[in-house]
């Protein structure tokens, strides 16, 4: 499978570093042509791979490639429209979603993984699971049993969510956060780094602290 990367220094890396060692050491064949960056025409290249094109030359790079591509735009600025800028620029472009599953990955029995999600090595997905389409699992979270992560959801390392606990979609959670089981974190959420989340969030709102609490 011919794979690009849509992004850059950042996440982009930490999908290249797992793509590489997926070739390498776990066998995975799939051939890595470069990264799709909006600073194509001031950066040609990350991490020694080519930059080759604009966000917008998606769409004819991956039909002139016979070409899959992994999502590694995250940021929460980004977040909530991600989906209208794909669309905009490639209409059907889940039909070039490429899901990237690290072997080292636990994967429980029944869990579900959508299209276009990226999920890092060494995490535990629990059973019965459900990730949703283009969410992106970074390293070394736990997602217990029956939790559901929501499509264009984003953990950050060492995150942890609770059994039953349903996390919406477009949801940032940073670096050591932890969600109790069997809380709803609504659509749009911000959890901080470290935070601890005791009870349900509201959409489009900011949370952090220890005892986190809604900040905005």
């Amino acid at each position: 499978m011919n794979i690009i990367i849509v992004g850059g220094k950042g996440n982009g890396t930490v999908v290249l570093a797992t793509i590489i060692d997926m070739i390498q050491n776990h066998n995975a064949i799939y051939n890595f042509i470069g990264f799709v960056n909006n600073n194509f025409y001031n950066i040609k290249e990350i991490e020694g791979h080519p930059v080759i094109g604009d966000f917008s030359d998606l769409e004819k790079i991956c039909l002139e490639k016979d070409a899959f591509f992994v999502n590694a735009i995250t940021s929460v600025k980004t977040i909530k429209d991600i989906d209208k800028k794909y669309r905009s620029v490639f209409h059907e472009y889940e039909s070039r979603l490429a899901s990237i599953i690290h072997p080292d990955t636990f994967l429980g029995y029944h869990a579900k993984i959508g299209k276009g999600a990226f999920i890092g090595p060494q995490n535990y997905i629990g059973q019965n699971v459900i990730i949703d389409e283009l969410v992106f699992i970074h390293s070394h979270c736990y997602i217990a049993r029956d939790a559901i992560i929501g499509a264009f959801s984003y953990l950050a390392p060492k995150v942890y969510i609770g059994a039953e606990s349903i996390v919406g979609k477009k949801v940032y959670c940073g670096i050591n956060s932890l969600i109790k089981e069997r809380l709803t974190i609504d659509d749009y959420s911000i959890i901080g780094m470290g935070a601890i989340i005791l009870d349900n969030t509201e959409k489009n709102s900011l949370y952090y602290g220890s005892k986190a609490t809604k900040r905005n």
